[in-house]
């Protein structure tokens, strides 16, 4: 398993430690397993379109599969807007049971969705927070974002 997707996992699944464990148990079984990623028609199971030969990819998008089933990541298409992203970032706050700690975009704020915007929202929004924005790249035209621990603070 590579160690990128071991290291999400673990990071985003800060407040889950058990459900962190049973995905890296089926991440692991899915060398031998091909049921838990594919389903009856040989197809990937999440609707993506992956390598399926590939088995380091299957398990990367496996894992980021099943933390975004979980309400832990969430994937917003890049013609999102801020107000997605807040709606998002406050579900996953609430998911976590994290009360204290809401996001709320200024107006002004009037830029394009991009990787930039997380930034400012983690420098900006988050910063006198144990939290910050994980931001995940699957090489794809959607942003994959989770909360995690910012461990720097």
């Amino acid at each position: 398993m590579t160690l990128e997707i071991t290291s999400i996992i673990n990071s985003i699944c800060f407040k889950h430690p058990e459900l962190a464990s049973i995905i890296l148990s089926e991440i692991n079984l899915a060398e031998t397993d091909s049921s838990i990623y594919l389903n009856d028609d040989g197809e990937y199971k999440f609707g993506r379109f992956i390598e399926i030969d590939d088995m380091a990819e299957v398990k990367f998008f496996l894992g980021i599969d099943r933390l975004l089933d979980e309400g832990l990541l969430f994937e917003i298409d890049w013609k999102s807007d801020l107000a997605d992203v807040e709606y998002c970032i406050n579900l996953m706050f609430k998911l976590n049971n994290i009360e204290d700690v809401s996001v709320e975009i200024p107006e002004d704020w009037d830029e394009e969705l991009s990787e930039r915007s997380f930034a400012d929202i983690n420098e900006n929004l988050l910063n006198n927070t144990p939290y910050q924005i994980l931001l995940i790249d699957i090489d794809s035209d959607s942003y994959v974002f989770g909360i995690e621990l910012n461990t720097l603070k």
